[in-house]
């Protein structure tokens, strides 16, 4: 046996492991499967590394074997790391009759492993190879590589019972995370690409700083307002709209960004209690969304994910209660936590608090996951990785994010609300007009 292999054989125990679970259609290649061809490249096996290194000869290359399962159009993914000022080499990757070349993008460090897609290769079921190959050398390292991906491109499944069933009137509730609105975005289109029959009234009505529990830190925005409210505007919103869903996502501004104490929780259960009273008074049915993390961008930061951890974990055991809880919280803290083995400096909020548009997706994608969608279609970390069979689904994605930023505005404004500062909306009859229109826009 290789010392290498050797090593890897001891401490593969304590390795991060890339095997995917058997749900997941994805092809991974990770470092220490691969074959190396050279002098100085080898599989680095230490727990931080778990990747192939030392690739200080450009003649060195690196081969994987693998099957495929069932024929089909695969997209290729390359986990590259690169040392600050050490990127720029050309490296070719070979797989059945496709040759994608790349330049190594400096990662900051050679152990920062970042994604890479290249493009796109047909392959016919059963036996192959892909290869990484440097063509041209820029400075004393070529690269690091974690992992090779092969990423199914299949159209997506069809709609689910339980998704045909929120053709009606769903309304969004939160702060500025669901204001921003993409998550709400992401789970809309995402049913419009399953199936463009469906009549989604999706209205997403939250407002950014408010509160579940009607709570406000003093001097809240430099002192110019206080937190508003949900209970100030609530029955308005669920007189105005009607909803048949209502789904809501609190806890983030509730904790009011400090230690965690019991009267703050306490305000934050009977907020929530005063909620599931008001939506069932309406007659809709209250879908809750747990928050995303706090990821503290200071040290001092750090203990206020624990006051959501608590939040969340209170919202889950609602469930016993009968209660509809989609737990966004842990599954983003799940995904950070293997992102950052890959990579330290990754982030899914750069503030801490509002979450990108990965962010976002992998909260739709527990929604999603909620509404049956099949867990070998959401295995994709983003929007686009997730609908690569979908051509028209960056298209259809746009159109919605402006026709629901569009009724938002509208909706807020016709409700009305204690939040200075939000753009002012449409008429609510114009802007549902101009929203018909851009339905019609929607790619096919």
């Amino acid at each position: 046996m290789s010392l290498p292999a050797l090593l890897f054989a001891l401490l593969g125990a304590i390795a991060p492991q890339d095997e995917p679970p058997s749900s997941d259609p994805r092809i991974v290649l990770p470092a220490h499967a691969a074959t190396v061809h050279g002098t100085t490249l080898r599989y680095e096996p230490e727990p931080h590394k778990n990747c192939l290194g030392y690739w200080t000869k450009a003649e060195d290359w690196a081969e994987w074997q693998f099957a495929v399962p069932h024929a089909g159009r695969f997209a290729i993914e390359v986990w590259q790391g690169c040392g600050k000022g050490h990127g720029g080499s050309d490296v070719l990757v070979e797989v059945g009759s496709a040759r994608l070349p790349f330049v190594v993008e400096d990662t900051g460090h050679f152990q920062h492993f970042t994604p890479r897609l290249l493009g796109e290769v047909e392959l016919t079921a059963g036996a192959h190879s892909l290869a990484i190959k440097p063509q041209r050398q820029a400075s004393v390292a070529v690269l690091d590589v974690r992992r090779v991906r092969l990423l199914p491109i299949t159209p997506l499944p069809p709609a689910t019972p339980a998704a045909k069933a929120w053709s009606k009137r769903v309304v969004f509730l939160g702060d500025s995370i669901t204001y921003a609105g993409d998550w709400v975005a992401c789970v809309e289109a995402w049913l419009r690409l399953q199936d463009p029959a469906l009549a989604l009234d999706f209205v997403n009505v939250a407002l950014p700083s408010e509160t579940v529990s009607g709570l406000s830190e003093p001097g809240h925005a430099g002192g110019k307002f206080p937190r508003p409210d949900l209970h100030e505007r609530l029955a308005r919103a669920l007189a105005k709209l009607q909803p048949a869903v209502v789904v809501a996502c609190y806890g983030m501004n509730d904790g009011i960004y400090a230690p965690f104490a019991e009267e703050r929780f306490a305000a934050f259960r009977a907020g929530m209690l005063r909620l599931r009273e008001a939506v069932a008074a309406a007659g809709a049915r209250l879908v809750h969304v747990t928050p995303p993390p706090f990821d503290p961008v200071a040290p001092a930061e750090s203990n206020y994910d624990d006051v959501l951890t608590r939040y969340s974990a209170w919202l889950v055991a609602q469930r016993a209660q009968g209660q509809d809880v989609i737990d966004a919280h842990t599954a983003l803290s799940t995904y950070l936590r293997e992102r950052r083995a890959d990579d330290a400096r990754f982030r899914l909020a750069a503030d801490g608090v509002h979450i990108d548009a990965q962010g976002h997706w992998l909260v739709a994608r527990e929604l999603l996951a909620w509404l049956d969608v099949p867990p070998a279609a959401l295995v994709g970390e983003t929007f686009a990785l997730a609908t690569l069979g979908a051509p028209a689904a960056a298209g259809v994605l746009d159109v919605v994010r402006r026709r629901q930023a569009l009724l938002r505005d509208a909706w807020l404004g016709e409700i009305g609300h204690q939040r200075p500062g939000l753009p002012a909306g449409r008429p609510v009859a114009e802007a549902e007009q101009a929203a018909a229109e851009l339905l019609r826009s929607l790619p096919r």
